[in-house]
């Protein structure tokens, strides 16, 4: 049980200091590490209008970048949107000009003490998950490799309101006096029971029960609630994902269909 401890603690001081995760109001984040093989695997996905994408590559001996910013458009709130698009614009230039530096660095001492070099790697994408007039969720994924037998990848959740241009949070996606928290802990336990050898023991390091700033994302097919990876299970486990849909917590979310048209908003 120490041993795991510590494992898991010092693999998340790793991954803050390699890549300086900022807090920033309307973004929640989810951290995961890739094999050193799924360089490349990530692709960006889905299109939508309120959504431009700002692409760009670099390669030299040291140091390979292929960029993917996201850049909001027709948002009706203009701060809100500017807020985000610079949010994103510099966190992504500023890790490509760092890691870039950090891999010269790196590749110069290489070759001054005649030691194998692996050229360094940043790659960012996005994902959209739901895009309409009402709910705009995406993602967007960073993968980093700095050395090593592998490199790190995490998750920037983006969920936004659009009617009413703000962020939303996990409990607006529920109507009000319910207890959304005891409900997607019961649910997501009662997943875990069912292969409890995937999942850390809740006594050690498993499954407690949502953060108050629990990541999450919305697609067509209802809300997902997902955990970074060594948060409730061991690396094989992969990031556990727990769907809950439209149609079976219809009677719990603050969710609705217009008529004749397959979109989803939230209640006023």
């Amino acid at each position: 049980m120490m041993k795991n401890s510590i494992k898991r603690i010092a693999m998340m001081l790793i991954l803050l200091n390699l890549t300086n995760i900022n807090t920033f109001i309307g973004i929640e984040r989810s951290i995961m590490v890739f094999g050193k093989n799924n360089i490349g695997s990530i692709k960006s996905q889905g299109s939508c209008k309120y959504i431009n994408l700002d692409k760009s590559n670099n390669s030299n001996e040291y140091y390979e970048s292929k960029l993917t910013i996201p850049v909001l458009i027709g948002i009706k709130d203009k701060k809100l949107e500017k807020s985000i698009n610079d949010y994103f614009k510099e966190k992504i230039r500023s890790l490509d000009r760092n890691l870039s530096m950090e891999a010269m660095k790196a590749s110069n001492y290489s070759k001054s003490n005649k030691i194998p070099f692996n050229k360094y790697y940043l790659q960012t994408d996005v994902q959209v998950n739901l895009c309409n007039d009402y709910i705009l969720s995406y993602n967007i994924t960073y993968y980093q490799y700095s050395g090593g037998a592998h490199g790190i990848t995490y998750v920037e959740s983006v969920n936004l309101d659009l009617i009413n241009s703000k962020k939303l949070n996990l409990k607006d996606i529920f109507k009000k006096g319910v207890d959304y928290k005891a409900l997607i802990n019961t649910r997501i336990k009662e997943d875990i029971s069912k292969t409890p050898e995937l999942y850390f023991k809740e006594e050690n390091l498993g499954f407690k029960g949502i953060k108050n700033n629990q990541e999450f994302y919305l697609n067509d097919k209802g809300l997902v609630i997902y955990f970074s990876l060594y948060e409730i299970a061991p690396y094989v486990a992969g990031i556990p994902e727990f769907m809950f849909s439209y149609a079976d917590y219809d009677l719990y979310f603050n969710l609705a269909k217009p008529i004749d048209r397959n979109y989803l908003y939230i209640y006023n």
